[in-house]
């Protein structure tokens, strides 16, 4: 709480090779991606104006972003490599595609007024892979979707209000 009120610097978490081989799959996502449309972005900082508050603001560090001003869209993916299969994977990270796609919609908004956000969860499924002997890039191994949200997961306002008045 203290990082999200700014009175401290985060410390960096040590990494394990799980921790280390997500970073290096986001990384050669990433990479696979640039070579095909240098358009993408890794890692855009977001700060949201609208859910932000006096002693805690809201951000959104979405992994991978494509700003496509001829669709008039943003695509946003979410690299996520785990044992786990594609829907426990998603449920497990629901709630951050969430608030990647509110931010998003936010960063849209303030593009134009047609302007369409899309959200994907990118999942490299790690199951029967030694982390610690590093990882070989297999694109067998990737699976994209889409996530959509036909209804607010939760009330990000209230949670923000709460938080808020905690930090105060």
């Amino acid at each position: 709480l203290a990082v999200c009120k700014g009175l401290i610097q985060q410390v960096e978490i040590p990494k394990n090779d799980a921790i280390q081989a997500g970073d290096d799959i986001e990384m050669m996502v990433y990479e696979h991606l640039k070579s095909q449309d240098t358009r993408y972005e890794s890692n855009p900082l977001w700060e949201s104006e609208r859910y932000s508050r006096k002693n805690v603001r809201l951000i959104s560090h979405p992994d991978i972003v494509l700003k496509d001003d001829e669709k008039k869209t943003l695509y946003i993916y979410e690299v996520k490599a785990t044992r786990f299969g594609f829907e426990e994977t998603k449920a497990t990270y629901k709630a951050q595609l969430f608030v990647h796609f509110l931010l998003g919609k936010e960063k849209a908004k303030s593009l134009g007024k047609d302007w369409k956000v899309k959200v994907f969860l990118v999942h490299y499924s790690t199951d029967g892979l030694n982390l610690s002997e590093g990882v070989t890039f297999d694109p067998t191994r990737l699976t994209v979707k889409q996530v959509g949200f036909n209804a607010p997961m939760f009330d990000i306002s209230k949670a923000m209000d709460i938080v808020d008045a905690f930090l105060e």
